[in-house]
């Protein structure tokens, strides 16, 4: 956590020192629009009846992610470059499986005990990704990306089955995980394209979805942990405009 902070804190400070030495905020700016598909997480670990929920029960096949970030070039030595950035981003499941109802409530963390599944499940998250380019020519026409991301949630926002009437949300901001992303890209005139493919994952452990309901042990070992490293495929498509130009 600290060697994050460290790292959002000096791609912060590179923006602002290299914008104060005769650059306008723009130059050398990009903005991106990217989604993400992505394996369900279906681990039900010990849950009554897992393989029912999800071969009989449910209808959803794959999760999907929506993103909005901007980037700026600080450095480029050669045909390397790094682009720090920041923006936002929204997961969503619709993967049926029972959660914690619990976490939604008030600070008295009293909850109905009725088990609920999920019909929708939304993270909202602050994204932090920064970019390295290391480019075949001078344009940029075809560069290797590797792209490092730390979030941060703030928001998430839940509805459950049967009938859809149960829903909720929580707003808390926390530390959400880091990924790293290596690919491919290209440039046409102002636009970029990326086609980026999740390498690692590590996430802090989600309350909501994993908890003492899918375990037959009072105190499992796997909730003990804070952080996963699960990593289900994630294939990304980005496309990205130059807002200011400065070859």
């Amino acid at each position: 956590m600290k060697k994050i902070k460290s790292i959002l804190t000096a791609s912060i400070c590179c923006i602002f020192l290299h914008c104060s030495f005769g650059q306008g905020v723009l130059d050398n700016t990009k903005i991106f629009s990217s989604v993400s598909l992505l394996d369900q997480d279906k681990r039900l670990f010990f849950f009554p009846h897992a393989e029912e929920v999800i071969t009989n029960r449910e209808e959803s096949k794959i999760d999907w992610e929506a993103s909005v970030y901007i980037q700026k070039r600080i450095f480029q030595l050669w045909m390397l470059s790094a682009w720090p950035g920041f923006g936002y981003s929204r997961f969503q499941t619709k993967f049926s499986r029972p959660f914690d109802h619990n976490y939604f409530t008030t600070t008295t963390g009293i909850g109905t005990f009725d088990l609920r599944y999920i019909d929708s499940y939304t993270i909202h998250k602050l994204v932090f990704p920064t970019s390295i380019h290391f480019s075949f020519s001078k344009k940029d026409a075809f560069f290797l990306n590797l792209t490092c991301i730390p979030a941060f949630d703030f928001n998430k926002r839940i509805r459950s089955l049967p009938n859809r009437e149960w829903k909720h949300n929580k707003w808390k901001a926390e530390f959400f995980g880091i990924e790293l992303n290596p690919g491919i890209g290209g440039k046409i005139g102002r636009m970029t394209f990326l086609l980026n493919y999740r390498y690692l994952n590590i996430v802090k452990l989600d309350r909501v979805i994993f908890n003492h309901a899918l375990f037959y042990t009072k105190d499992p070992p796997f909730l003990a942990q804070t952080y996963d490293d699960y990593n289900p495929t994630k294939v990304e498509l980005t496309i990205g405009y130059d807002i200011n130009r400065h070859d």
